[in-house]
């Protein structure tokens, strides 16, 4: 038995008798530049609006050009970002409060799992 689950811009088709891959799960799986991608998604609204963004404006949307995005270059999921420039991002995003970056409340960003400027994904090896 097939069940199709919709949540934003996402459709699963899950047999109900494995295991139910839950929005957690899709977000640890997210890689630093599809992060990014997911992100532009819900910035511009869908992907055709990502595709024809100009780059202009940087967070907040519907104020006008208010600066250089600067996840333009990789915005369509193409190259390898540094998790630096999701840093960036987050410093941008929180008015510039490292404090609000360590508890920050969007725990359903994209960007969230990067917000400190380091992949969780790679673990220091000794050695």
């Amino acid at each position: 038995m097939l069940v199709a689950l919709w949540n934003k811009h996402v459709v699963l088709e899950i047999n109900t008798k494995s295991q139910v891959e839950t929005k957690e799960n899709i977000m640890d799986n997210l890689t630093p530049g599809k992060a990014i991608r997911k992100f532009c998604v819900n910035c511009a609204g869908n992907s055709l609006m990502v595709k024809n963004c100009g780059g202009d404006k940087l967070l907040n949307k519907d104020e006008g050009n208010n600066g250089v995005c600067y996840f333009y270059k990789f915005r369509m999921g193409k190259g390898r970002p540094s998790v630096k420039l999701i840093r960036k991002m987050c410093i941008e995003c929180t008015g510039k409060s490292y404090n609000i970056i360590a508890n920050c409340p969007s725990t359903d960003c994209p960007l969230y799992k990067y917000r400190f400027g380091k992949n969780p994904n790679y673990q220091k090896t000794e050695g």
